[in-house]
């Protein structure tokens, strides 16, 4: 008996990953990596400020330590939003302090506004190309061949809203590399038994985490848990056990080290309020236009829905959270008032839902193998038992993610919109690759003896034809937004105004001429408000109830966008349609800090053919009041 124990042990503690991945394989991924860089270039010089959430309202905190050196008080009015009242200061601002180092470099050679611009927004562009370096070796720990990791990078490099995010300054790109590094090193971690460098790459990816994004902080939740289930195990000796509890303390410091240091200061400089979601509240009471105040702004619960009637609750929307969210997770660009058509969700809506079923069934029959080798071998198949680990948090990660922006639109301000759910779209990506994994696995059985080369030619053709399908996406997004978006000005002249307001260098606040190039509409074409010099988000704050579409027409199928649509001057807010398969207006919703007035009498830019395949350019009115917070 003590020997076959001590045999055991002998094979767990020895046991180690090895990869199968070839010189050429990462060849190949170099290039891949380049070529995303490339492309999220193209976006980054493409957006306009005016069709980029939130980043009027986020870069003026790169602004603020770029100028002053220092980190702002969110109280303080240079990084206030007027709108809304309250500021962006009282999260986590690392993606603001490294948007300001770059500032600060670039300024050694110029300091144009534009090049200042990309130096902030390069952030966003290095962060999508690193996360997907970080999947890729996520499935070559996971036992996969290099056509699976390929799968889901295809799929996260090409999806057009990832490009799109991956294009201007904001914390949602930053947030979804810094969880991918974060599944790495769980995978990786498992299967080394927690290294010491896996460690120290665990607890730097939680750091980063941490100093992201608020509603990824589930991810940080279950890494406790899965750290002890895996680093800990019954065969261990005392000696082990003693360097287990290390490697965990030095977690610990630093992770704390990273993070920590944010919330003391918010502890000091707000009374207490750790995460600031009082002192938000409590900004928005005082300095909040009054449509906008926290205790006036539109709230389902407050109209009595329940929880999951919001889910496909509509709020004069043509769509309800639900399909709005996902949309705006795939293809819904601009200020989620770029419509594309509705064959092009239906692709991704199949592709989701086929891979998740499928998963659910390889799922299972982890869970069968698992139990079989308890039962009839005595031991524990840890292969599966890792598997099963992983996806299981990973899926429960996913579905709080997308739970906490549910409760948010519920109780604090309804948004259905998708880059609020992006820390938990790697995790689906992965649970969807799986399952169709498994399905071309069980399908090449039928080729008997030719079965590896069967499930080869199969998968290999199923990548090809995914590569094929979502180039020809991400070429046609590109090709429909870059007509109106190259013609739109760089800037919007509130941005500018308020920076030159706060600039100390700039005592008269006055705009240079190449600021007023850069925010001047081009003639011919839409000119954007710039009425308010006191702070971005002043006119920023429409909340997509403009459009370059004639009047009075509207779509005749919610899912199938034939036509534009122009809401009624005089909406009635927070009201369903009739038959919400038959909107008969897309009424407004509350506006956003981030989003631009549009001078329509301004606008000469022609109406496009009413088409499936035309630019249908706001046929929503959707609320913005910046990123949902989930205190």
């Amino acid at each position: 008996m003590e020997r076959t124990r001590t045999a055991r042990k002998r094979e767990f503690s020895a046991r180690r990953f090895i990869t199968h991945y070839s010189k050429l394989t990462w060849v190949f991924l170099a290039a891949f990596l380049i070529f995303d860089l490339v492309l999220n270039i193209l976006w980054m010089k493409l957006i306009p400020m005016a069709k980029a959430p939130d980043e009027p309202v986020r870069i003026i905190l790169s602004d603020y330590v770029f100028f002053h050196d220092q980190l702002p008080n969110a109280w303080d009015p240079a990084v206030r939003i007027r709108e809304w009242g309250f500021s962006y200061a009282l999260r986590p601002m690392l993606v603001n302090i490294l948007g300001a180092f770059n500032m600060w470099v670039v300024s050694w050679f110029t300091d144009d506004p534009y090049a200042l611009l990309l130096s902030v927004r390069i952030i966003s562009a290095f962060s999508k190309t690193a996360m997907l370096y970080f999947l890729f070796r996520t499935c070559e720990w996971l036992g996969w061949k290099p056509r699976w990791g390929w799968c889901v990078i295809l799929i996260c490099s090409l999806v057009p809203q990832l490009t799109f995010l991956a294009g201007y300054h904001n914390n949602d790109t930053f947030c979804m590399c810094c969880v991918s590094a974060v599944l790495y090193c769980w995978v990786r971690g498992m299967k080394e038994n927690w290294t010491w460098p896996d460690c120290i790459k665990f607890a730097i990816a939680m750091g980063l985490t941490i100093q992201s994004y608020y509603n990824a902080y589930p991810y940080i939740l279950f890494s406790v848990p899965l750290f002890f289930m895996t680093a800990f195990h019954r065969h261990m000796t005392r000696e082990e056990k003693l360097e287990t509890w290390k490697k965990t303390g030095v977690i610990i410091l630093i992770t704390f080290l990273i993070a920590g240091w944010w919330f003391i200061r918010n502890i000091v400089l707000y009374d207490g309020d750790v995460l600031g979601s009082k002192t938000r509240l409590a900004m928005g009471e005082m300095y909040a236009v009054f449509s906008k105040k926290p205790s006036i702004i539109f709230k389902p619960i407050r109209q009595g829905l329940s929880y999951w009637d919001t889910l496909f609750y509509f709020n004069g929307s043509p769509f309800d959270w639900a399909s709005k969210t996902f949309m705006s997770s795939f293809a819904l660009l601009g200020l989620m008032d770029f419509l594309m058509p509705a064959e092009l969700y239906r692709f991704f809506y199949i592709l989701v839902v086929t891979g998740l079923a499928l998963f659910i069934v390889q799922f299972v029959v982890w869970i069968v193998q698992a139990l079989w080798y308890a039962i009839k071998k005595h031991c524990a198949d840890h292969e599966a038992n890792q598997n099963i680990l992983f996806f299981l948090f990973i899926s429960i990660c996913a579905v709080m993610v997308i739970m906490l922006s549910l409760y948010y639109s519920w109780t604090d301000d309804f948004q259905p919109q998708g880059r609020y759910i992006m820390p938990g779209f790697t995790s689906v990506i992965l649970a969807v690759v799986a399952g169709y994994r498994f399905a071309f696995k069980t399908v090449s059985k039928i080729f008997f003896k030719y079965e590896k080369y069967g499930y080869a030619v199969l998968s290999w053709a199923g990548v090809a034809y995914l590569a094929f399908c979502l180039g020809w996406i991400q070429l046609y997004s590109y090709q429909r937004v870059e007509p109106q978006y190259s013609s739109l000005p760089r800037f919007t002249q509130n941005y500018l105004k308020h920076r030159e307001k706060y600039n100390p260098n700039n005592p008269d606040g006055q705009l240079t001429e190449r600021e007023i190039e850069l925010s001047t509409p081009k003639a011919g074409k839409s000119q954007l408000d710039s009425t308010s010099p006191d702070a971005p988000g002043a006119s920023e704050a429409s909340s997509q109830t403009h459009s370059e579409a004639p009047a009075n027409e509207i779509p005749t199928d919610p899912g199938l966008p034939a036509e534009q649509s122009q809401p009624d001057a005089n909406p009635a807010v927070n009201q369903p349609p009739l038959d919400p398969s038959l909107p008969t207006q897309a009424a407004p919703e509350q506006p956003s800090p981030d989003q631009p007035v549009v001078d329509q009498a301004a606008s000469d830019v022609p109406a496009p053919e009413q088409t499936v395949d035309s630019v249908v350019d706001s046929a929503f009115e959707e609320p913005d009041s910046g990123e949902q917070s989930f205190e």
